[in-house]
């Protein structure tokens, strides 16, 4: 249910199941069919069983029908008996990729995940149309550090968002002001520190303006460059669970190469970044 697939081959499997299921007549954004997204590994919704994941990829959802999805949310979640207090709940993952959505369907969803108060560890919004990361950043800090990946490419958003999510991972911090990333995690019996993975490519931004605002931003903070972003590419070692870093920065940034990328004039903008795999 839950598995290691990268963005594209995810998407492409997903496309070639929403075929046969349109074909059928069986794809639908009833209320039925939003209840049965909500899964979890065993099959069956129980308290305090996990990982638990709502599946609403590739099924046409715009604006309107995500601010439905949300207000749906609110009742259905309710009559579940899964309801922990105090936000004990953190689902596995929260898949909105391949479908219509602008920032304000993000927005709701976002909404909706708050109000009845979960956490989420991967949330996934790739290939949609979201131009804002505005929300997504608000929803980052909310989510108390919970978050272990957030895939948000081939989408539209331009230089200027890339940054202020990547500068947002890198100020989230707890009550103490201790840093939410990277986060610790055991492996093996040892505890390692892991950044948020995080992938943006396939947008509207340019590598290299991005390189050159966050050197900006950093340098007003007093930070290096790589305390906050290990880049990632097709021959690193750096997976979602591991950083090749001794000492691991709050971000692995997947498939942008900022060193090998010229700065356009047009600050915040650029062409589209090809896919990579992960």
């Amino acid at each position: 249910l839950f598995s290691g697939r990268d963005d594209n081959n995810q998407a492409a499997a997903h496309r070639l199941d929403d075929d046969d299921d349109v074909k059928a007549g069986t794809v639908t954004n009833s209320e039925e069919a939003w209840a049965a997204a909500i899964v979890q590994r065993e099959g069956v919704l129980e308290a305090g069983k996990t990982p638990i994941k709502i599946a609403m990829d590739n099924r046409n959802l715009d604006d309107v029908q995500a601010d439905r999805w949300g207000k749906w949310l609110d009742k259905y979640w309710k009559t579940l008996s899964l309801r922990p207090t105090s936000r004990q709940l953190v689902l596995r993952e929260v898949n909105f990729s391949g479908n219509s959505l602008t920032s304000m369907g993000v927005r709701c969803i976002l909404a909706a995940l708050k109000r009845i108060q979960v956490n989420v560890q991967v949330l996934k919004f790739f290939q949609n149309r979201i131009e804002s990361a505005k929300d997504v950043v608000e929803f980052l800090h909310w989510n108390e550090g919970n978050l272990r990946e957030l895939h948000l490419s081939h989408n539209r958003l331009d230089t200027a968002s890339a940054r202020d999510i990547i500068l947002g991972v890198a100020a989230a911090a707890d009550t103490e002001g201790n840093p939410r990333y990277p986060f610790p995690f055991a492996q093996r019996g040892l505890a390692v520190n892991v950044p948020l993975w995080l992938r943006l490519e396939g947008n509207i931004l340019n590598a290299g303006n991005l390189k050159v605002e966050l050197l900006a931003a950093l340098a007003k903070l007093g930070r290096p460059l790589k305390s906050v972003v290990c880049e990632v590419d097709s021959t690193s070692p750096c997976h979602t669970m591991l950083c090749k870093e001794t000492h691991p920065p709050a971000v692995h940034l997947t498939y942008l190469n900022m060193a090998s990328t010229a700065p356009t004039q047009q600050a915040g903008r650029g062409p589209p970044q090809p896919a990579m795999p992960p």
